[in-house]
């Protein structure tokens, strides 16, 4: 009796010991292959034969140094063509997290773009999330089986298998545009991390440095999702309000078909209710404005004046609101007629069109056929913003 108690409490023991080794270990998942690539692979799912790269030229995995390997930290640097990449992974309890680097730059205006990682096999995982860059992008999962065309997610991407996955989420995204782009290549998932330089001039001995990507395994795919928020806001320095706000806003069922008469008809018709329903915000949304970009100046919908409509919300106990779009300009708007020089232009010296209408449908039914973006490293496009 004593025997058989001792061996099944030995077997237990065994089994928890193995499995305590293998928790302690389980972000400790970076291997380096023979041939210089190196894998990650966290909860079961595994990218492979990853290697860094500049412009979208990976780098030879033969001209590779191991700097620092151990429990807690991996330095690995690479020889390029255009530059020393130098991919330092800090191995923490709540996952991994990398820093890139380059160094000893022969053209550093040539630096378009670089990859921490081109993984050119994904495993184990069957679906991943597109986070879309802007509101009207949206976000939406995807299964791999499903990826006929390349993919794109903005700041953050999840892999997920039948139960948990992987995380991958940049905890800044200040300096550059941080993507993750997902492509089906010689039948294989593949997922390239893509941080946009732009071709930015620096001093000669300065060092590009990626924001920090991390990496973790989950269970719960909403509780990952709010814990890389968290670090996100934090890094960012988040204001975030113990008062959740709540209002109405015209957009989303009048869209830029508003008036002053519409405007003062919900203003009365919600006044019976609003306190009732707790809100706070009435906001004016797209359709004051005589062209994007003139956001001071009211369009002949508004025969008193924006200021007048905002002062009437408030004489009715809401607090206002309008919507604005600072970095829009279009093409008749009076502040592209006053101000030409103030609008992002190509290495050519032409004007950056980001949207064009030409037939008969335009954004709103205002007059602007091209929308420029206005360029905030000018310093009186600057000050105007302000």
């Amino acid at each position: 009796m004593i025997f058989l108690f001792y061996r099944t409490f030995r077997s237990f023991l065994e089994v928890y010991l193995i499995s305590l080794l293998i928790i302690s270990n389980i972000y400790a998942g970076i291997q380096i292959n023979a041939d210089g690539s190196f894998n990650i692979q966290l909860n079961n799912i595994t990218l492979e034969h990853c290697l860094p790269a500049i412009n979208g030229k990976p780098v030879n995995g033969k001209n590779i140094q191991i700097i620092k390997k151990d429990e807690k930290n991996v330095i690995i640097s690479y020889a390029h063509p255009l530059a020393k990449m130098v991919l330092t992974f800090n191995i923490k309890a709540d996952g991994i997290y990398l820093k890139t680097t380059l160094q000893n730059f022969n053209h550093p205006e040539l630096v378009n773009n670089f990859s921490p990682i081109i993984a050119y096999e994904v495993k184990g995982a069957k679906v991943f999330l597109r986070q879309g860059f802007t509101s009207w992008d949206g976000s939406n999962y995807i299964e791999f089986k499903d990826l006929n065309k390349p993919q794109t997610s903005y700041g953050v991407t999840v892999l997920l298998r039948d139960y948990g996955g992987m995380l991958l989420g940049f905890r800044q995204f200040e300096r550059m545009i941080n993507r993750f782009v997902f492509e089906k290549r010689n039948g294989k998932n593949t997922i390239k991390i893509i941080c946009d330089w732009d071709n930015k001039k620096i001093k000669a001995g300065t060092l590009i440095e990626s924001d920090d990507l991390f990496f973790s395994q989950y269970q719960n795919l909403e509780n990952a999702l709010k814990n890389w928020a968290k670090k996100f806001a934090r890094e960012h320095h988040a204001r975030i309000r113990e008062e959740r706000t709540t209002g109405w806003c015209s957009w989303y069922y009048n869209y830029s078909f508003i008036n002053q008469k519409i405007i003062e008809e919900y203003i009365s018709a919600f006044k019976p209710y609003w306190q009732e329903m707790g809100m706070q915000y009435f906001l004016i949304d797209d359709g004051y404005q005589q062209d994007c970009g003139d956001w001071l100046i009211s369009n002949q919908k508004f025969p008193n004046g924006v200021e007048y409509i905002l002062r009437k919300i408030k004489e009715n106990g809401y607090r206002p609101g309008i919507w604005i779009a600072p970095f829009v300009v279009g093409n008749f708007s009076q502040l592209f007629k006053e101000h030409p020089d103030w609008i992002l232009r190509d290495e050519q010296g032409k004007p950056i069109i980001k949207m064009k209408f030409y037939d008969e449908w335009r954004w709103g039914s205002r007059r602007d056929t091209k929308y420029y973006v206005l360029d905030t490293s000018n310093p009186d496009a600057f000050a105007y913003l302000r």
